[in-house]
Order: C-alpha cells, then structure tokens, then sequence
C-alpha cells in the first residue's frame, strides 16, 4: 500500500512539473511574440528610402513589413502614396510624396517610439531652420527633416534625383 501512495504521489509531481514547464513555455512564446512589432521603420531606412527614391521598392519593403496600401493620391502636382500598419503597440502611418522637386517621406510611427526616432534623426548634421504650424524644422547640406511633436509626424525632403 505504501508503495502504491509513493507511486502515486511521483506521478503527481511529473506532471505537476509537467504542467509548469508547458506553462513556463506558452508564457515565454506569448512575451516573445508581442515584443516583435514594437517598430517597423529604422531610422537608416528611412534615409535608405530618401536615398534611393525608388517608389516600388520601397513599396514592396513596407509589404514586407506588412503594411497596407491605402493607395495613391494625387494633389498641387504632387503624388502621394500612403501606408498604414496596425501592431502590438499602435498605428503606424508612412507616406511617400514625390513632385518635380521633392522627394519626401512622412513617418508617423507609434507614440512610445516617437521621441527616440527624433532623436535619432536630429544629429549634429541638422541645424534648426524655422518652424511653421507646430513642426520644426532642421537642415542638413541635402535634407530637411521636420518634426512636429503635436501629431507625431517626422517628415524628410530631399531633392527628386
């Protein structure tokens, strides 16, 4: 009888252990999977984007990165293109305007990551310019970046190549 009480409670205990160790791992894998879409965007992407100002690779990356297309507009002769991503931690809005100047893009990524993405961008490279309509502005030899801190956007204008 005591034999049996000892057997029973050793399987207890396995799958008590068992039990925990399942548990232990679901918690694990659900932590690791909403810390994935924290930000799409990087700063040196952006600048890659500004770079090449090719249109449908840059369209393809943001697939990629599983935004969504809400298509393409076109204003003051200038064409837009706008994307939108819904993750973990909030929206993110990305746009791409082109004219017979300017080649721009305008980024608004999730509000938690706002503050380190501008200071990222605004190196000693960029010299404040003027502000107009809540969005300050900084130049560099080749780019102006704006950045409003009301709504969150930061924007980058570059010379069309």
């Amino acid at each position: 009888m005591l034999s049996l009480f000892i057997y029973y409670e050793n399987l207890h205990f396995k799958i008590y252990t068992m039990k925990t160790i399942y548990s232990l791992l679901i918690l694990l894998a659900l932590t690791l999977g909403t810390n994935v879409n924290a930000q799409s965007i990087s700063a040196s992407k952006i600048f890659k984007y500004l770079d090449s100002q090719d249109i449908t690779e840059i369209s393809k990356d943001l697939k990629t990165l599983q935004f969504v297309s809400l298509g393409t507009g076109t204003q003051y002769n200038s064409t837009m293109y706008s994307y939108k991503k819904t993750g973990n931690y909030g929206v993110e809005e990305f746009s791409i305007v082109s004219n017979a100047e300017l080649f721009s893009v305008l980024y608004k990524p999730v509000k938690s990551f706002y503050l380190s993405m501008k200071e990222k961008m605004l190196t000693s490279d960029f010299i404040y310019s003027y502000s107009h309509n809540s969005t300050k502005y900084y130049e560099s030899s080749s780019t102006r970046i704006g950045v409003n801190d009301v709504s969150g956007i930061i924007s980058f204008f570059v010379e069309l190549k």
